[in-house]
């Protein structure tokens, strides 16, 4: 019994604390000296040396810098690279920061690129370049080993922050894609490979571009291991008979999480039935929140749906209008009075710079992430944005790129103006949550509390 104890303790301290440790080969990379263009992207290596999955994401970047990170979990001991296009604004020498967070670190970790720019020769793809023409650029992506053409692979080539062509090859493995001239950064992936990214190419008319991939070593292994089984037709029969039994039990055992109660007798999400939450709520609390008592009816309801939080779930919030402030950060679902008391003291006053609060949220969601667990920002606003300096496209963009993280972004819109109810749906498509549409006829609070047991439901045991 004591032994068993024992053994018990150990496993326990070994999930706790079983995490992500990232380390970079190198922290700073040197361009030396160059053109105002640089032809190649600056290389960060990496290595993921701790016991559980990693994910990374980067903050809002100026222009001029195009960060390009693994878009992907990364595993434990296995390597990866991110890459950093950069280009110099002005001669003499340059240094620029680019913070980058993970799930490993509570801190961003800073990368920095330098160099020196001896000259002022322009990109030859800048947008007042009277001479850019359109034309149909050819891409071929093959196994590096097999030669074999490589069908559904994902290529991008990416001119500038904002300018970026994306498609995937044919069952030939070829794209055929209409692009400008000028220069770009060209990367491909396709799962099971290794990703692969070339330096700035010139697109030239008439030109076909062959990319190897070379499959990813794990990938491989496991490929061969199936390769080496018997092809045994009684074999094959007795897999699919334990595959059909595994899909019974396994539809049993979701009908038995069904069939569970909600809550347990304190009014508590069932711990049985749901897994731990991950909420980041980021609340608009410009002035076009003040009419109507939005703000007031959105505070009640998430007053509701904070009574039905358990110590497991973790909770931040953060207010947005000209600037995000992080009111606190993952305070457990248990604290109800001190949740609630922030939550009350919410008021609605100036301008409305989503994108920016959008970007912290994220930010949170990620560094406190819950393997297993449903972790989702929820933004409340009217959808009326209006950031200087970004776009609609560089929010779906951001919203893209995290729901590839699993961090699902869910809207509670307010409002009628049909503009700003299109791009909150387009935010909720991209970001795999949904777009909780508030009128006079439906009560919030039965679809805030709806919207967190969909997304945390267990589907098995």
């Amino acid at each position: 019994m004591r032994i068993t104890f024992i053994i018990t303790l150990l496993l326990f301290q070994f999930v706790a604390f079983s995490q992500p440790k990232i380390k970079f080969t190198n922290y700073t990379y040197d361009f030396g000296t160059v053109n105002k263009f640089i032809p190649k992207p600056g290389i960060f290596e990496l290595v993921n040396e701790g016991d559980s999955k990693l994910i990374l994401m980067t903050t809002a970047m100026p222009q001029n810098i195009i960060v390009s990170l693994p878009n992907h979990f990364i595993e434990p001991e296995k390597k990866d690279t991110i890459y950093v296009a950069f280009e110099p604004k002005e001669v003499g020498f340059f240094k620029e920061y680019i913070p980058i967070i993970s799930n490993a670190n509570d801190e961003p970790i800073i990368l920095t690129v330098i160099g020196y720019v001896e000259s002022i020769i322009e990109c030859p793809n800048v947008e007042n370049n009277s001479a850019k023409q359109e034309f149909f650029f050819d891409i071929l992506v093959i196994d590096k080993l097999t030669k074999e053409p490589i069908p559904n692979a994902e290529v991008v080539l990416r001119y500038s922050k904002q300018k970026f062509f994306r498609n995937f090859t044919d069952r030939k493995g070829e794209i055929k894609q209409k692009v400008e001239s000028g220069t770009c950064l060209i990367s491909a992936n396709k799962k099971t490979y290794n990703s692969y990214q070339m330096d700035y190419h010139s697109i030239k008319r008439n030109e076909i571009i062959v990319i190897e991939l070379e499959r990813d070593a794990n990938a491989q292994r496991k490929n061969n291991s199936i390769f080496k089984q018997p092809d045994n037709t009684d074999l094959e029969r007795k897999s699919q008979t334990i595959n059909n039994q595994n899909e019974k039990q396994d539809s049993n055992i979701s009908k038995k999480i069904v069939d569970l109660p909600d809550f347990d007798d304190e009014g508590l999400l069932s711990k049985e039935k749901f897994n731990s939450n991950n909420i980041v709520f980021l609340i608009d609390v410009s002035a076009s929140m003040r009419p109507s008592s939005k703000l007031h009816n959105l505070k009640m309801s998430m007053i509701d749906l904070v009574n039905i939080f358990r110590n497991t779930d973790q909770i931040s919030l953060i207010t947005y209008a000209k600037e995000p402030k992080v009111l606190f950060q993952v305070i457990s679902g248990d604290k109800k009075d001190d949740i609630i008391n922030c939550v009350d003291s919410l008021y609605a006053d100036g301008g409305t710079y989503g994108l920016v609060g959008i970007a912290k949220a994220y930010e949170i969601a990620l560094r406190n992430f819950i393997n297993g667990g449903n972790n989702q920002v929820i933004v409340a606003t009217d959808g009326e944005f209006n950031s200087p300096d970004y776009t609609e496209k560089d929010l779906i963009q951001l919203i893209r790129g995290n729901s590839q993280m699993n961090i699902k972004l869910s809207v509670i819109g307010f409002g009628n103006n049909p503009q700003a109810n299109k791009t909150m749906r387009h935010m909720v498509k991209y970001g795999n949550g949904s777009f909780l549409n508030i009128n006079e006829k439906n009560k919030l609070h039965e679809l805030l509390i709806e919207e967190i047991k969909k997304n945390s439901l267990k589907t098995f045991f």
